[in-house]
């Protein structure tokens, strides 16, 4: 089906007219010449019915005037929420609606033609009883044609209803449109057209079996073999219809679910035009919209939780920091108090070796505990990979010092990527490593390695963005586990794993908060993690005119 006017798909009038005129002929067996001149007043009668039927029907059902018989474009695009919604219930209704209609136009149209069969044809029963049989058999076959006409208007006004979705947005419409009416509809629409189907079927049968002496045995073997035919072809084709749309409406709607990007905020589900499906989907899009509310409060939540984190590590942090702090500067005090009592020590060598060394060291320590004092509001939005590479790892092995990390665990940071920066607060980028590094620190030492090793790359860069490559040599984090462990889907967790994978979920949140991607590569030694993380490049900084001297 390819436009509103029609009822049925080529395959569906194939069926439908196999059925009727084969019907026909082994039922009612006319000669070639009556048989032509049936067919040819039923297809005259074709001509008053078109000019008549669509303007009817559009009388009949004014709303249906903004998509019978052709979709009005300009209107819709100009239709306001309300005017969508009545649009919408329209439309939902139009299945029904025109299958009915459709079923009646057809069953006056064909009075000329029976009335041939009842006159033209010679037959050897009464005219009453001929006519009857004419009743019995367009029974079957015009309520066969109603069950189709409704599942296949049906599918197509569904269709339509998503195109319209794509274009105009229905998402108010779907949210209000009245499903008050949506009692078992489909169910008591094919109940009736069945039910129809039923009642022909045994009157041809019971008159073809009354009409048994007047005929051959083979005559009545083949009128009942006809009629059992047609029941079983048109309701094949009906059986078919019915689980092609709720089988197919329901796969629809898993392949939706598995799909959703629960980034977007603007997805819902577009509307079957069958009611009880439409429920259905309504509730689909409450459980979304649900889900989505909770996934953004568990954001914020998030959020919350990685500066409360960040401040709960402050005090810890401070502690061994003051006490890596007493080595440096008991140092710096003796040697002060030397050259203070000694003032010709002030050219030794070793003497002002050990103050430079102690002075920056302790200044490292007050640096990196800075860089967790400052407001990620506050800043440029610029950070240096290096600079923070150094911050993070003095900040670590002073947490892990008890642990040995700074005898069994090397950290690297290649040249390429050491003159890097990045756009995003330096405090974020702490926590972003921080996070990381912990992470890989602790799987080495859960797994006793004694030669660990966590290294930083530039796996890839272009004009605007960055690839870093984070490799440790630990047990291995696999792509599937880190998306187990950071997907928003709560369902795919086992019990403890949310809490098992926080930490990692945190930090992607934060990196594709600042438009970043953070994922796991499989690595093809099948040793340890491969971390690659997209991050945004600072711009560069203009160059002052005018104020500086050429050179």
């Amino acid at each position: 089906m390819k436009k509103f006017t029609d009822t049925l798909s080529p395959p569906g009038w194939i069926v439908l007219a196999l059925s009727g005129y084969v019907g026909i002929v082994l039922f009612f067996r006319p000669t070639l010449g009556e048989m032509l001149l049936f067919f040819a007043v039923d297809t005259l009668a074709l001509i008053p019915t078109a000019l008549i039927e669509r303007p009817v029907f559009s009388k009949m059902y004014p709303a249906s005037r903004l998509y019978f018989p052709e979709l009005d474009v300009e209107r819709i695009a100009r239709l306001d929420n309300e005017g969508k919604r009545e649009l919408l219930e329209s439309l939902m209704q139009f299945p029904a609606r025109r299958a009915r209609y459709a079923s009646i136009g057809s069953g006056l149209k064909i009075i000329p033609a029976v009335a041939v069969g009842i006159f033209a044809w010679h037959h050897a029963v009464s005219p009453v009883f001929q006519f009857l049989q004419f009743v019995a058999c367009e029974t079957l076959i015009l309520s066969i044609y109603y069950g189709m006409c409704y599942i296949e208007l049906h599918i197509f006004v569904s269709k339509a209803i998503a195109e319209l979705h794509a274009k105009h947005d229905f998402t108010y419409a779907f949210e209000t449109a009245d499903l008050g009416h949506q009692a078992p509809d489909f169910l008591r629409e094919e109940k009736l057209s069945l039910i129809a189907a039923a009642c022909g079927i045994v009157a041809l049968l019971v008159m073809a079996t009354s009409t048994a002496p007047l005929k051959t045995t083979t005559q009545l073997v083949y009128e009942v073999l006809t009629v059992f035919g047609i029941a079983m072809v048109c309701l094949g084709y009906i059986y078919y219809l019915n689980r092609r749309y709720i089988i197919g409406s329901l796969r629809n709607l898993s392949e939706m679910f598995a799909s959703i990007d629960f980034g977007r905020n603007d997805f819902i589900v577009p509307f079957d035009s069958s009611p009880t499906l439409a429920q259905f989907e309504r509730t689909f899009n409450t459980l979304l919209a649900r889900l989505r509310h909770r996934e953004r409060e568990l954001g914020q939540w998030m959020s919350h939780e990685m500066e409360q984190s960040r401040f709960r590590a402050l005090g810890e942090i401070s502690g061994l920091v003051v006490h890596d702090l007493a080595s440096p500067l008991h140092v710096v005090k003796f040697c002060a108090s030397e050259l203070a009592e000694k003032p010709e020590l002030k050219d030794h060598e070793n003497y002002l070796r050990m103050l430079s060394l102690n002075t920056n060291r302790a200044l490292d320590l007050v640096d990196s505990l800075k860089a967790y004092l400052k407001d990620p509001k506050a800043r440029s939005g610029v950070a240096s990979l290096s600079e923070t590479f150094r911050y993070v790892t003095q900040i670590l092995c002073t947490q892990f010092r008890k642990d040995g990390v700074e005898r069994g665990v090397r950290f690297e940071l290649a040249p390429e990527a050491a003159l890097l920066e990045l756009a995003l607060p330096r405090g974020d980028l702490i926590q972003i490593l921080e996070n990381l590094f912990r992470n890989s620190i602790e799987n080495l030492l859960d797994h006793r390695h004694t030669d660990g090793l966590i290294s930083l790359h530039l796996h890839a860069e272009d004009e605007l963005t960055v690839v870093l490559k984070l490799i440790d040599n630990g047990s291995g984090l696999s792509a599937t586990q880190f998306e187990r462990l950071t997907t928003p889907e709560l369902s795919n967790f086992g019990a403890g794993e949310f809490y098992k994978g926080l930490g990692l979920r945190l930090t992607r949140g934060l990196i594709e908060r600042h438009l970043g991607q953070l994922r796991v590569v499989d690595s093809e030694a099948r040793s340890g993690t491969t971390f690659l993380l997209t991050l945004r490049k600072a711009p560069p900084v203009a160059q002052e005119t005018g104020c500086s001297p050429s050179p």
